[in-house]
């Protein structure tokens, strides 16, 4: 078993030994805030656990002595009304083009949005416009800095809703604080973005929102939740765009003869792993095409390895940074879509592919459960795969085509059909779609898909003793400094020993 591995395992009990050792003393703050520096470090570094038991337990029974505060926004209307509530909202993709979607898709219900801790810029214009034309609003819990306070008020305002749908962070813990202590009317759903990381909240939610199929089968195993349902991203079908493709390229000022790729990501999605480099592909793409143009919509161009692809290829390769507004000019403008690689990006490719666009995906073993591309020419086993079906696509695009079944699996009117099964789940017992058990070589796969393909350290244990740790009484910064010092210490190591090779770090 991989040295890293174990010694995160081993750290991760460390930190849920602490929880306990506060809870079981009382110490609610403490508690608390252990149990976000758990979560964060789960998430971070996989140490084998998906869900804390402790860590459950203990915010549940926080939940019970939180009083609710009767004040917020009064909510409005007849119709079934929706809370998404965020930790944080952004302008590039994920779950927030995601809930915009939901609520524009559903436009029998009046829908709105709260946000934890938006303290990144401001809500994206039209998430906030679809919230307003369904009849709802937005407000912001920035005034309010802690979690208990924040639950408090929370706790007070979800019973004016009928539903609740938390697009939460993995370790933002309001899940368990305002719906902990079973005491709230609304039905609670936990929309997993992040099937295959650590979070909090799974016991105290009503039901959880799968993206995927394979994201049910992670949480029966590693959860061990009976209370999945699988939902696939909704999709708004796109607006007929004001401009032509040659429109497109020309604002971006991209030839109207080039074979134009395009990726959109999160930069942490294409860090290479031990057997997968998107990069190394790039570079080999190039090499065969030379003419062909990629643009990379997520990371900065002055990001290491995107730099010396940029000026290797002479420009013709080229990360954009994050892209808050016109990413539809990208979608038009682009031939052929490549998905992220070792990390997916579901969303950033089906809206694409509603375009018509070819679209190449790495299967992950989390993604081939995806109706959408499962079995098609789309899919790529391995890397080599990869690239041959990318030069492939080039000649034959439509052959990698998969509009319709995106059509059929994320769009109106059978993706609503799924939504009002999950709307019930307050009314009326849920049962699972799902009555088969889970292979137990799952969670071997599981473990050696991770284990093998997850990039390694991919930040400084030590950045982990920031933020939350600093919230900790003394006493407990003390005990966490011992927990952490193995790592720490091997952190350092390793970074000397590079320098002493003249490697960059």
């Amino acid at each position: 078993m991989d040295a890293m591995f174990e010694t995160n395992k081993d750290i991760y009990k460390r930190l849920e030994g602490l929880l306990f050792a506060a809870c079981r003393q009382g110490r609610r703050e403490d508690a608390l805030n252990l149990a976000i520096l758990l979560a964060r470090f789960a998430v971070t570094f996989y140490s084998g656990a998906l869900r804390s038991q402790r860590a459950e337990e203990c915010l549940n029974a926080i939940s019970a002595g939180i009083e609710p505060v009767q004040s917020g926004p009064e909510i409005a209307g007849t119709k079934r009304k929706v809370l998404h509530l965020f930790s944080q909202t952004y302008h590039a993709g994920g779950h927030t083009k995601l809930a915009y979607s939901w609520i524009k898709n559903d436009s029998d219900t009046i829908h709105w949005v709260g946000l934890a801790d938006q303290r990144t810029g401001e809500i994206p214009r039209w998430l906030a416009d679809a919230a307003h034309e369904s009849g709802g609003e937005v407000f912001d819990l920035d005034g309010r800095q802690g979690k208990l306070e924040q639950a408090a008020f929370l706790k007070g305002v979800v019973d004016r809703f009928d539903v609740v749908v938390l697009h939460l962070h993995m370790y933002d813990p309001l899940a368990n604080l305002i719906f902990g202590d079973g005491r709230r009317k609304a039905a609670a759903i936990y929309l997993n973005h992040s099937d295959h990381l650590f979070w909090l909240g799974s016991d105290a939610v009503n039901m959880i929102a799968e993206i995927r199929p394979s994201g049910r089968d992670i949480s029966k195993l590693k959860r061990r939740s009976t209370n999945s349902f699988v939902l696939d991203i909704p999709l708004a079908k796109p607006r007929k765009f004001p401009l032509t493709k040659a429109q497109a390229r020309t604002e971006l000022g991209i030839p109207q003869d080039e074979t134009l790729y395009l990726s959109i990501a999160a930069a942490y999605k294409y860090e290479p792993s031990e057997s997968c480099d998107f990069f190394a592909m790039l570079e080999q793409l190039h090499r065969t095409l030379p003419k062909a143009r990629v643009v990379v919509v997520g990371p900065s161009r002055g990001d290491g390895r995107w730099q010396r692809l940029y000026e290797q290829s002479g420009g013709r390769i080229e990360a954009v940074g994050i892209v808050t507004q016109g990413l539809e000019l990208y979608h038009l403008a682009c031939d052929i879509y490549l998905d992220s690689f070792p990390m997916n990006s579901l969303t950033s490719f089906l809206e694409p592919a509603l375009r018509k666009k070819a679209v190449i995906c790495f299967d992950s073993e989390l993604l081939s459960s995806v109706a959408s591309v499962q079995n098609t020419p789309s899919l790529a086993k391995t890397q080599r795969q990869y690239l041959n079906k990318a030069i492939d696509a080039a000649s034959n695009p439509d052959k990698y085509l998969i509009y319709d079944r995106v059509v059929s699996n994320h769009c109106m009117p059978a993706w609503g059909e799924k939504l009002q099964r999950l709307y019930g789940v307050k009314e009326q017992p849920y049962r699972d779609d799902d009555t088969s058990s889970v292979d137990p070589e799952l969670e071997k796969e599981f473990e050696r898909y991770f284990i093998k393909r997850l990039p390694r350290l991919k930040k400084s244990y030590s950045m982990l003793l920031r933020g939350e740790f600093k919230q900790l009484s003394l006493q407990y910064r003390f005990k966490i400094l011992f927990s952490f010092a193995p790592l720490i210490i091997a952190s350092a190591l390793k970074k000397s020993l590079g320098r002493e090779k003249g490697e960059k770090v």
